[in-house]
C-alpha cells in the first residue's frame, strides 16, 4: 500500500469517527430543534469539500505556499551521534534518505505529500492544532 494510500484510509478512519461523536449532545446547551440544521451545515461543508478537491493542482499550489520544503538525509547509523529516527505522524512511516519533507510554521514535519493530502481536508497541523491558513 503506498504512502498515499494509507494516508486516505487514515484520514477516511478519522473522518469516520469524528462523524461518530455527537458533539452536540456532549454540549450542556444542546438543543435538537437545531440538529437538521447542524446536518445541513455539515453537508453543505461536504459539498464544497468536493469543490475543493476538483481542482487538485491549483489547490496543492496554494498548499505548497505554507509548507517549508526541504530534502531528508538520514543520519549515519555507524556513528554514536545517530540523531532518533524521524517519523511522519500522518502515514506513521519513518522518513528516508532523500525524501522531501514539509514543514509548517508550527515547526512539525511531515513527508511533503502526506501533510499536502492532510491540509487538503484540514486547515491545522495534525500534532499542534496550530492554524495553517491566515
Amino acid at each position: 500500500m503506498s504512502n498515499y494510500e494509507r494516508i486516505e484510509n487514515m484520514l477516511d478512519y478519522m473522518d469516520y469517527i469524528i462523524s461518530q461523536v455527537d458533539f452536540d449532545a456532549l454540549s450542556d446547551n444542546y438543543d435538537e430543534e437545531n440538529e437538521d440544521d447542524d446536518l445541513l451545515d455539515e453537508m453543505n461543508d461536504f459539498d464544497a469539500l468536493s469543490d475543493h478537491h476538483d481542482d487538485e493542482n491549483e489547490d496543492d499550489d496554494e498548499v505548497l505556499k505554507y509548507l517549508k520544503i526541504r530534502t531528508h538525509h538520514a543520519a549515519a547509523k555507524d556513528g554514536a551521534d545517530v540523531e532518533s529516527e524521524m517519523m511522519c505522524v500522518i502515514c506513521q512511516s519513518e522518513f528516508e534518505h532523500e525524501e522531501n519533507i514539509g514543514t509548517l510554521q508550527c515547526g512539525h514535519e511531515y513527508h511533503t505529500d502526506c501533510i499536502k493530502q492532510w491540509l487538503l481536508r484540514k486547515k491545522d497541523c495534525p500534532i499542534c492544532r496550530a492554524s495553517v491558513f491566515p
